[in-house]
């Protein structure tokens, strides 16, 4: 007798995300620069750490620590990778100070379905009675290979002793086995394809229904992970209805959430000036999944960018309740802050620009900065070929305001983080009048930033290369002798790297001097692009380039016909 079958386990990805939290603690009896590197993230991470004539990698479990001696001080680059999520900053070592880097959250592995075969016998209708069907092949049959036990029953005369109703279920099992093999190697398409064949043989097996919606499910799910959106909806949806028949719950629940991943997915990949069909596709994942982490969150952004403080804060404290990020516990208390200082502010919405402030002695201050973004969307826009999609939000704060809800470092005179913020509250009118020029620099700097976001999201344009940008195109010159001088000996000296190895946010450098040649590097590399290479015409296209989808690398090169590298290397021969 010949007794056979298998089924499926799916688990399907859910919302990860790890964290790095950087220090540097002051400690005079250090011999040489020291980096501790601490993970209490759940899972597995990668951490790497560059620079100049130093590299490392170390992987580390929950509760390791690794400790990395570099030979010399200067400004090192970072990369964390958890599975398939990866972030990058700057390590500034200095003298005298211990860099301590603590990793918290949670690593996923990676995002693949994980299908595991369970040993167990195929049910007909009657419950706990497998399906038994004569053996005419003798013992040597049950030593080969699915493939060739198909082929046997397909081809040889022995199976002619079979009535058709017997090769049909030995077919049926023979196919489901081979469709879960082929699901388990995550050929999901060729699993579907057989999985089908199976249960068009065994159409009452609630085994094989389930089976064929596994790798439904699956194939959707690669489909997702590689793009192809439609597809895998189309796939999802049928591997759903399958599932449904089935009266597997579990099944159901995680087809839902694959379903709730697709949406997320879908809508992180528009750009962001499609805010309403995002927000469409965000509201449709938390459908299919009300605790969907990254749903909640990225709702709670959207409410944020448009001012609707309460109802951000609902979205992050449930994302956070999913999903207990402390970068995410930053934006709560960020937020909550942010509505107490907010209390009396009034919003006017004309046009591109939805100006929020405080009282009306701060009006002349509003009706300035409106004149000036309308001349920065003009000008800026003229630069870029680029206008904005839909509202940019702009608060105007005093600095104290300022200061405490953004809780950036001194040196900062102004911010965009899905808002442009401006400390100017307190300018009076004869303030203005005499340094218009500087507010005028502040606004197109921090426009800039707003309008690539606004066009480029969610394809990614590095730190360096906004901050380049926004102060070229805003008519900033931050250059000087001395710091001219200091960027030189801190390039030839490997202290801070090339620009397109700056990583991470420039918010971060605690040292005001580091900061200043960081932008003044940004901005001389970009003036060298339009002053020997071409213009605001070659950014254009490599802001176009971007905006398409293209890597950085092949941008620079369709707009330059150079590498970036040797972009760089002619840069620092004049520089």
């Amino acid at each position: 007798m010949l007794v056979a079958g298998a089924g499926l386990l799916l688990a399907l990805p859910g919302w990860s995300k790890v964290d790095i939290l950087i220090q540097q603690v002051a400690d005079g009896s250090l011999q040489k620069p020291t980096v501790r590197v601490q993970s209490q993230a759940a899972g597995s991470v990668r951490f790497t750490c560059v620079g100049r004539g130093f590299l490392k990698t170390s992987t580390l479990e929950q509760g390791d620590s690794e400790e990395l001696n570099p030979a010399n001080y200067g400004v090192y680059q970072f990369r964390l990778s958890a599975g398939s999520d990866q972030s990058r900053g700057l390590l500034p070592l200095e003298e005298g100070k211990r860099t301590e880097v603590l990793i918290t959250g949670t690593a996923s592995p990676d995002r693949s379905p994980r299908f595991t075969s369970s040993s167990g016998e195929l049910k007909n209708q009657a419950p706990g009675e497998p399906i038994r069907i004569p053996n005419p092949f003798g013992p040597a049959f049950e030593k080969l290979s699915i493939d060739e036990k198909i082929r046997l029953v397909e081809d040889s005369p022995e199976a002619q002793s079979l009535s058709s109703s017997e090769r049909g279920q030995l077919l049926g099992i023979l196919y489901n086995e081979k469709g879960v093999q082929e699901a388990n190697s995550k050929n999901f398409e060729t699993a579907e394809e057989i999985l089908r064949k199976a249960q068009q043989l065994l159409a009452d097996e609630n085994t094989v229904r389930m089976n064929l919606a596994f790798a439904m499910a699956g194939n959707g799910n690669q489909k997702r992970l590689e793009g192809s959106f439609n597809l895998a909806d189309k796939k999802l949806g049928e591997a759903l209805a399958l599932a449904e028949g089935s009266g597997d719950g579990s099944l159901v629940s995680q087809i839902h959430s694959a379903r709730a991943a697709l949406y997320v997915d879908q809508a992180l990949a528009m750009p962001g000036s499609e805010q309403r069909r995002r927000t469409t596709l965000f509201e449709k994942a938390l459908e299919e999944n009300p605790d969907h982490a990254a749903a909640l969150f990225n709702l709670g952004q959207i409410a944020y960018q448009e001012y609707d403080l309460e109802t951000a804060l609902d979205y992050f404290e449930r994302a956070y309740q999913q999903s207990p990020q402390p970068d995410l516990a930053k934006l709560i208390d960020k937020v909550r802050i942010e509505i107490e200082e907010a209390g009396d502010f009034v919003t006017q919405d004309r046009g591109v620009f939805k100006i929020s402030f405080e009282g009306s002695e701060v009006k002349h201050v509003a009706r300035e900065t409106r004149k000036l973004l309308a001349d920065a969307e003009r000008e800026v826009g003229r630069k870029f070929v680029l206008r904005p999609k839909g509202a940019i939000p702009v608060v105007i704060y005093s600095a104290g305001q300022f200061q405490q809800i953004l809780g950036l470092h001194s040196w900062a005179g102004g911010a965009y983080d899905g808002k442009i913020r401006l400390p100017i509250a307190g300018l009076s009118e004869a303030d203005i009048d005499q340094g218009r020029d500087k507010l005028r620099e502040l606004v197109f700097h921090e426009f800039t930033h707003a309008l690539l976001h606004n066009r480029t999201s969610p394809a990614h344009i590095p730190v360096w290369l906004h901050e380049g940008l926004a102060q070229n195109a805003a008519g900033q010159n931050p250059d000087n002798p001395m710091l001219h001088a200091q960027l030189i000996d801190s390039l030839n000296s490997g202290r801070i790297p090339m620009p397109s190895r700056l990583a991470g946010d420039f918010t971060g450098i605690a040292d005001p001097g580091l900061a200043s040649q960081v932008y003044l590097e940004s901005y001389l590399f970009i003036k060298y692009l339009l002053d020997k290479q071409g213009g605001w015409s070659r950014i254009k296209s490599l802001v176009s380039s971007i905006e398409a989808g293209e890597s950085l690398e092949a941008s620079f090169r369709k707009a330059y016909r150079k590498s970036l590298d040797e972009l760089e290397q002619r840069w620092i021969k004049e520089l």
